[in-house]
């Protein structure tokens, strides 16, 4: 979804509340501005959102230009590209510990149901080192709902929060 905003009369501190607004944005992909109100600050501010907002992939200052600097716009738009690099690679990271818990939920649930009672964790654990006890409590962790079984989504949170837990230490 496009926002033009143009001949609106938006001033820095507009850019400034627009920038905010646009930090939970998941719709808005292009924005136009063509206000002659916007300077280096207002623009600083909307551009520095894209490095947190990943939906956002173009932000159009032409009306603005006289009183944006280009040495401002490079400046930020260099120190974004880090960011944005940066949130990648950690997406990717997150995606692959994801699809690894995912493969080893699939692996020990054996009727494909997609559930885990404690039985099919137990089978499926019997050779990790882990003593019955131990099997038990991870059971008992992963049931995060108290169901006396343990989703997908379950496990692959309960993975995640492992894998978190672990890198701190």
């Amino acid at each position: 979804m496009c926002l033009c905003v143009a001949e609106n009369s938006i001033t820095d501190e507009g850019a400034a509340r627009l920038a905010t607004a646009l930090e939970i944005n998941t719709s808005v992909t292009k924005i136009y501005l063509g206000d002659k109100g916007i300077t280096d600050k207002g623009a600083a501010s909307l551009i520095q959102v894209l490095a947190t907002n990943m939906t956002i992939t173009c932000i159009d200052l032409r009306g603005c230009w006289q009183n944006v600097s280009d040495q401002l716009v490079g400046d930020l738009m260099n120190d974004i590209d880090k960011l944005r690099l940066c949130q990648l690679k950690r997406n990717k990271e997150i995606m692959s510990v994801r699809a690894q818990a995912q493969a080893t939920f699939q692996s020990i649930d054996i009727n494909g149901d997609g559930i885990l009672d404690a039985l099919e964790l137990s089978a499926g654990l019997c050779d990790s080192g882990l003593t019955d006890t131990e099997i038990e409590a991870l059971f008992f962790n992963l049931d995060s709902n108290s169901d006396n079984q343990v989703s997908e989504a379950e496990f692959i949170d309960g993975h995640h929060a492992f894998i978190k837990a672990s890198q701190s230490n």
